[in-house]
C-alpha cells in the first residue's frame, strides 16, 4: 500500500530538546508537519549496505527537489550514525537539505529500517513505505501536482534499479531482430514484473516511453534507427560509436553506458554494446558510461569512462573534465583533444583564529577557532607540544599549544574548493597533514607538510578517477615511514586500499584483505578504518558487512582480516557493531568500538562501548567487555584509545542519554592495574560536545581533543591531563 489506511500523528512533543539536525541545531518539526505544507523524510539506514544507502543524486534531485519547489519542508534522516560518517554521506552525495539526527523515538515512523520515504500532510503521517523508485508517478500528484518530474540522475546502480526493480513492468528489454531471450531471463522478468520484451523492430510507441535496457551487437543500423532525430550523448555510424572527439570500433570495443530516454526523459535508457563480448566490464556500478576492450575484465582495459555533464537534466552531455581513460586516450581521437586545463583556485580569506585557555583543578583546557570548527584529530610532539588539525568552514586549519601553553595557529589549506575530515602524524621536527579535497568534481586525498614555518606543495594521493573518496586514516613507524589507508566508494560498494610513505615517496596502492564474505558473492563493503603499528606490522580494524550485517573487521594490513565482533551460524545473529579505534600499548593489542545504534530501540536499550584483546596464540579476538554504565548514557558513539608508559589504558567516547535529552558529552573511562573506572563527563555539562580524541605524549599528559558547541558556534576543545 502507498497510502496507509491508518495514520499516525506527530501530536505530542518530541522528547527532550526536540529534533536535532547533524550539528546540534534545533528543528521544530511537529510545526512544519502541522502546518499543512507536505514534508518529505528520507531516512537512511545505519547498517550502510548497498541496497540500504540511497542514491543522494535521485533523491536530492526528485523527491527533496521536487517538494522544495512546492514549498514543502525537506529532510534526510539518520538516527543512529556518528556525525563524520553522516557528513562523508552529505559531502559525497551533494546534500543540501538538513539532516535530522535525534531523537530515537523518529524511527517509529519508519519501522523496517530500509530506505523509505516519509511523508506528512495536514499534520498526518500519509506515506510510510519501501523506497520503491517505480512510485515517484504516484507521489507526485499525491504530495505536490501533475506537473513535477522525475529527473534520471545516473550512476549506472541507479538506472539498473529502475530496470530491475520497478515492480510494475515500466521497463522494456530490447535486443536486435531475430535474437532469441535466455530463459533465465524471462524468468526473473516474470517473477519481478521488471520488464517485457522487444525487438528493436516490434518496439511500440509506447514501450519507447519506458526505461528501454537495449543490447545491440557490432552493427549499429537497428540502434541508429530507433534514435534518428533524437538527441543522445553518443553519435553512431553502422560500426562504430563516439563520444566528443573519440571515436570507437565496435569489432573490438564494447559499451555500458545509461543516459535519459529521448522519448521520455522522465524514463532512462541502459545501452550495452557489446559486438562479440559476453561479459561486461565490471565494477561499472558507479559510472554513467564505460567504453572496454577485452572479453573478460581480468584482461580487458578501460578506453573511456567516467560521467556525463547533467546541467540538463533531460540531455546529458560528454564531459572532458569528468572523462578518464587507462591507455593513451589520444589513439582515439578523430580531431584535436586536449586535456583538461587545471583549474584555478582562489584562495580564501584567512581571519585572525581565536584562541582561549582556562585552568583546570587539574590540568587545563583550550578552545581554538572562530566557528563551524569540526572534527579536530591531534598528535603529540616531541618536545611535549601537541598538535591539532581541524576544518573550519571546509578550511584545513593547524594548530600547536607547546608544554608551556603557548598556542599558534595556521591556515594549511584555503582556497575555494571544499575540504574536510583531516588527518595528522608527526615526524620529528616536520607535521603531515592530510585531508579530502573537491578540486576537479570528485573528493581526493591529499597531503602536505609543515616544517620550519612553512607549508608544502600538496601531494595527490589517491588514484585520479570518477569516485569519492572517504574517512582515511593515517598512521606513522619509527623510521618515518607512514601507512595511509582509505575508502574509495563506488555507488553500493566501498573498497579499502593503503599505501606506504616515506620522505614524500609514495609507496604503490595496495588493496585491504577484509574479512571473507560470507553470504554474498562480489560485493564489498568496508570504511572507517583505523590503523595503528604492532610489531613490524601496520595492522587495521573497520566497518564491515558482510558478514555481519555491520561489523567490525581488521588484522594485519598483509593478511586476510578477521572478524573482531563475535561470529555466528546466523547472519542475522552475528554482533552488530562499529566504527572502531585500533590501539596498543607496545605488547598487546586492543580494539574498542561502539555497538548498534538500534539497541537503543529495544525496550530502552543501551548502546554500549566495548574493548577486545588481541590474542596472539589462537588468533583471535576476546569478546568485548563493556565500559559504559546504565543508565548515565544510552547513545555511545565514536571510541578513541590511547596507552601510557605504564601500559594503563584510556578511553574516550561521545555520549548522551536520549531519555533525559541531556546532550552529547565527552567521556572518559581508565584501566589502572587491571580495573575499570566508572566513566567520567570530561565536557562542559549541558554543552553538546562529540568527535573526541585521545594522546598520551612521551611525559605521560593525556591529550584530548573535541569539537563542542552547534551549528556555526561550533569550536575547538583541547585538554591536557596529567595521568595520575
Amino acid at each position: 500500500m502507498l497510502l496507509l489506511s491508518s495514520c499516525n500523528h506527530l501530536s505530542k512533543d518530541l522528547p527532550g530538546r526536540g529534533a536535532e539536525d547533524l550539528w546540534g541545531e534545533r528543528i521544530r518539526l511537529n510545526r512544519e508537519i502541522n502546518s499543512g505544507d507536505p514534508v518529505v523524510i528520507v531516512p537512511f539506514s545505519t547498517s550502510n549496505c548497498g541496497y540500504c544507502m540511497i542514491d543522494g543524486y535521485f533523491t536530492e534531485n526528485n523527491y527533496i527537489g521536487n517538494n522544495e519547489q512546492f514549498g514543502g519542508w525537506s529532510y534526510h534522516m539518520s538516527l543512529f550514525n556518528p556525525q563524520l560518517d553522516i557528513y562523508a554521506f552529505q559531502k559525497h552525495f551533494g546534500w543540501h537539505t538538513p539532516i535530522l539526527t535525534y531523537p530515537p523515538s523518529l524511527h517509529e515512523y519508519h519501522q523496517n529500517g530500509f530506505p523509505t520515504l516519509l511523508a506528512f500532510k495536514a499534520g498526518e503521517q500519509v506515506l510510510q513505505d519501501f523506497y520503491n523508485y517505480s512510485k515517484f508517478d504516484t507521489l507526485k500528484s499525491f504530495l505536490w501536482d501533475s506537473t513535477a518530474r522525475f529527473h534520471p540522475t545516473g550512476e549506472m546502480h541507479m538506472a539498473t534499479r529502475l530496470i530491475y526493480e520497478n515492480g510494475s513492468m515500466e521497463a522494456v528489454y530490447v535486443v536486435p531482430g531475430g535474437s532469441i531471450i535466455d530463459e533465465e531471463e524471462k524468468a526473473f522478468a516474470e517473477k519481478y514484473k521488471a520488464y517485457s520484451f522487444s525487438s528493436f523492430d516490434t518496439l511500440s510507441e509506447d514501450n519507447k516511453k519506458k526505461h528501454l535496457f537495449i543490447r545491440s551487437g557490432s552493427d549499429l543500423t537497428e540502434l541508429m534507427e530507433l534514435f534518428k532525430g533524437h538527441e543522445i550523448p553518443l553519435n553512431m555510424d553502422e560500426h562504430s560509436f563516439g563520444m566528443g572527439e573519440y571515436r570507437f570500433p565496435t569489432d573490438t570495443v564494447a559499451f555500458y553506458g545509461c543516459f535519459p530516454n529521448p522519448f521520455n526523459p522522465e524514463k532512462y535508457v541502459v545501452l550495452i554494446i557489446s559486438g562479440g563480448y559476453s561479459k561486461l566490464f565490471w565494477p561499472a556500478n558507479y559510472l554513467d558510461y564505460i567504453v572496454f576492450s577485452g572479453d573478460r575484465p581480468a584482461q580487458g582495459k578501460r578506453l573511456l569512462y567516467g560521467h556525463f555533464d547533467k546541467d540538463d537534466p533531460a540531455g546529458w552531455h560528454f564531459s572532458g573534465d569528468r572523462s578518464f581513460s587507462d591507455v593513451p586516450r589520444e589513439a582515439f581521437c578523430v580531431k584535436r583533444c586536449e586535456a583538461p586545463e587545471p583549474k584555478g583556485l582562489t584562495s580564501s580569506a584567512t581571519p585572525d583564529i581565536e584562541t582561549s585557555y582556562r585552568p583546570l583543578e587539574e590540568g587545563a583546557i583550550w578552545s581554538l577557532g572562530n566557528g563551524a570548527c569540526r572534527f579536530p584529530e591531534i598528535a603529540a610532539g616531541l618536545d611535549g607540544s601537541c598538535w591539532v588539525t581541524w576544518e573550519e568552514d571546509g578550511n584545513i586549519l593547524l594548530g600547536n599549544v607547546n608544554s608551556a601553553g603557548d598556542v599558534k595557529t595556521w591556515y594549511a589549506e584555503y582556497n575555494e574548493s571544499n575540504s574536510y575530515n583531516p588527518k595528522l602524524v608527526v615526524d620529528g621536527d616536520e607535521v603531515w597533514l592530510f585531508y579530502l579535497n573537491n578540486q576537479d568534481n570528485y573528493y581526493r586525498l591529499y597531503t602536505k607538510s609543515f616544517k620550519g614555518g612553512r607549508f608544502s606543495d600538496e601531494i595527490l594521493l589517491t588514484p585520479k578517477d570518477p569516485f569519492d573518496v572517504v574517512t582515511p586514516d593515517v598512521v606513522i613507524g619509527a623510521n618515518g615511514e607512514m601507512t595511509i589507508a582509505w575508502c574509495e566508494w563506488l555507488a553500493n560498494q566501498r573498497f579499502l586500499k593503503f599505501r606506504s610513505m616515506k620522505n614524500g615517496i609514495s609507496g604503490n596502492i595496495h588493496q585491504v584483505l577484509v574479512a571473507p564474505r560470507i553470504y554474498t558473492k562480489d560485493y564489498t563493503n568496508a570504511w572507517w578504518p583505523s590503523l595503528v603499528n604492532y610489531g613490524d606490522e601496520v595492522w587495521g580494524a573497520w566497518n564491515q558487512h558482510y558478514p555481519a550485517t555491520c561489523g567490525v573487521c581488521g588484522g594485519a594490513l598483509a593478511d586476510t582480516a578477521v572478524t573482531i565482533t563475535q561470529p555466528s551460524e546466523s547472519e542475522d545473529d552475528w554482533e552488530q557493531g562499529g566504527y572502531p579505534d585500533i590501539f596498543t600499548d607496545g605488547e598487546e593489542l586492543f580494539v574498542v568500538w561502539e555497538s548498534s545504534g538500534w539497541d537503543v530501540l529495544n525496550n530502552h536499550g543501551l548502546q554500549q562501548i566495548k574493548i577486545a584483546r588481541f590474542d596472539s596464540i589462537t588468533g583471535r579476538w576476546t569478546p568485548g567487555r563493556i565500559l559504559t554504565i546504565d543508565p548515565i548514557t544510552t547513545l555511545n558513539q565514536t571510541p578513541d584509545g590511547a596507552c601510557d608508559t605504564q601500559e594503563n589504558k584510556y578511553i574516550v567516547w561521545s555520549g548522551r542519554n536520549h531519555i533525559s535529552g541531556k546532550p552529547w558529552g565527552i567521556y572518559l573511562a581508565r584501566e589502572l592495574d587491571g580495573v575499570w573506572s566508572d566513566p567520567v563527563l570530561i565536557s562542559e555539562k549541558d554543552e553538546t560536545a562529540r568527535h573526541p580524541k585521545i594522546i598520551v605524549d612521551s611525559s605521560d599528559n593525556i591529550w584530548i581533543s573535541w569539537h563542542s558547541g552547534i551549528g556555526n558556534e561550533m569550536k575547538v576543545e583541547i585538554v591536557r591531563l596529567p595521568t595520575q
